[in-house]
């Protein structure tokens, strides 16, 4: 179905929809395999159409000679914007119109509760990857632990994945492999099933 866009930017996907809040209307992309032999794309550039007028582009490949890791989130507002990369995890960068630039890193003060409940470690120690991990089935186990007791779940502890997630993450694979078949936009808004109803 999907090379690297199942293997990485079903990863990108998921996060620009967490970070913003905004869900994926439609988009158009360009799926290539490079690599002789290979059967799925190892190289796939998107333009995005999100929610709210906002547009974007998702760049993914197993093919980039020498990089590690680059995942990576910009996000551009009329106020300013923010960035952050996977291989520098612990510092986010806001950046406003007049050219100013402040690092925000984890465990300091101006944090929000939420972030604040994922730092493990004090500032100056790096957190580690497995970390993140451990917050989700953390909070999954609340989670369970608070139905199974008939209690109402903390709003914190709801914060990890679903299946209709993981369904949007499919959605936006078939969408993108679509549309780099036919090589024109699609209509990728996904519309969960009803109760009772099948997913595909």
């Amino acid at each position: 179905m999907a090379g690297a866009l199942g293997d990485i930017g079903t990863h990108a996907h998921h996060l620009g929809r967490y970070v913003t809040g905004l869900e994926v209307e439609a988009l158009c992309g360009e799926l290539t395999t490079f690599v002789p032999g290979r059967r799925l794309e190892d190289d796939a550039s998107l333009l995005v159409r999100w929610g709210g007028g906002v547009r974007g582009t998702l760049t993914v490949s197993q093919v980039a000679a020498g990089e590690e890791n680059g995942l990576a989130l910009r996000v551009f507002g009329s106020e300013g914007s923010i960035a952050w990369r996977h291989d520098d995890a612990e510092t986010l960068w806001l950046r406003t119109p007049d050219g100013r630039a402040r690092a925000r890193r984890r465990g300091h003060g101006w944090i929000s509760p939420a972030a604040a409940g994922a730092s493990r470690v004090p500032p100056g120690h790096p957190e580690g990857f497995i970390e993140g991990f451990a917050n989700l089935y953390r909070n999954v186990i609340r989670t369970i632990g608070a139905l199974n007791e008939g209690r109402r779940p903390d709003e914190a502890d709801l914060d990890f994945p679903t299946v209709r997630d993981g369904a949007r993450g499919v959605h936006f694979l078939e969408r993108a492999v679509e549309s780099g078949r036919r090589g024109a936009w699609v209509d990728a808004r996904y519309e969960p099933p009803g109760p009772g109803e099948a997913t595909s």
